[in-house]
């Protein structure tokens, strides 16, 4: 059994590129917010985050950074 897990963070940006992904593989990819930015209007954008897939979700989508804090999450409000 594994005691840890790899990560690409911030993939699509600099160098974190599919070469990067292919070379290191890593057991978890944090998409770069310049992704996901505009993603429901920009069928390449959409491409790109769906070939990669989505299992896992954290950052902006639901709050600001702060320190020991979560507002309660609305899923039927998006």
């Amino acid at each position: 059994m594994r005691s840890f897990a790899t990560a690409i963070d911030d993939f699509g940006a600099a160098y974190a590129d599919y070469g990067l992904l292919a070379a290191f593989q890593p057991d978890i990819v944090e998409v770069d917010m310049s992704l996901v930015r505009g993603i429901d209007a920009d069928p390449v954008r959409l491409a790109i985050v769906r070939g990669v897939g989505v299992r896992l979700f954290q950052g902006y989508l639901f709050s600001r950074p702060a320190i020991a804090t979560l507002p309660p999450i609305a899923w039927d409000a998006a």
